[in-house]
């Protein structure tokens, strides 16, 4: 994993990586805007909690995180509704994003229903995803592309991911820490 200094330099996070400027190359420039929302988000929804009490996965330990961190009002999402308690908690489970407007939605539910979930949060504005799962390996991520980059012609959504450990932020009103790892 690498970051991006405010200087624009690449910082390698786990070993010594260096960079060159190629000749006759130039990386167009990064689009920053809208990604407040991964950090400093005001809502936040996470799908693919189970709908069985005890039943600990992805979804359950970011919901533990987020927990950790102060997030008594998280939105939790599984298409069979009903209640479940996660990590001592009671939640509502809804059956869609369309219930309820976040501004940041962590998906960590199987990868084969990702397009059908971004279709559902296509017109809305200003939203950050974050696809935790990984791409079956019968789905090639240019596959993939072709597949969710007409729903995402709404630039105002970002996405992070797939196969994404998460993301995590001490800054803003409200912290974030999605890294189930």
């Amino acid at each position: 994993p690498f970051v991006i200094a405010k200087d624009g330099r690449f910082l390698a996070l786990d070993g010594y990586a260096e960079f060159e400027q190629r000749e006759g190359y130039l990386l167009p420039e990064a689009d920053t805007s809208n990604l407040d929302k991964f950090f400093r988000p005001k809502t936040a929804c996470v799908l693919g909690v189970s709908t069985k009490e005890g039943n600990e996965n992805m979804a359950s330990d970011i919901v533990g995180l987020m927990l950790g961190m102060g997030w008594d009002d998280l939105y939790l999402i599984n298409p069979k509704g009903g209640e479940v308690t996660v990590h001592g908690k009671k939640f509502k489970l809804h059956k869609s994003p369309d219930e309820f407007d976040c501004d940041l939605y962590v998906y960590a539910a199987p990868a084969k229903n990702i397009p059908l979930f971004l279709e559902s949060i296509k017109d809305k504005e200003d939203k950050a995803v974050v696809l935790i799962p990984g791409l079956p390996n019968d789905l090639p991520f240019d596959k993939f592309q072709e597949v969710v980059n007409p729903i995402l012609e709404n630039k105002s959504i970002r996405v992070i991911g797939p196969n994404c450990m998460g993301v995590f932020s001490s800054s803003g009103e409200k912290h974030v820490d999605t890294l189930f790892i």
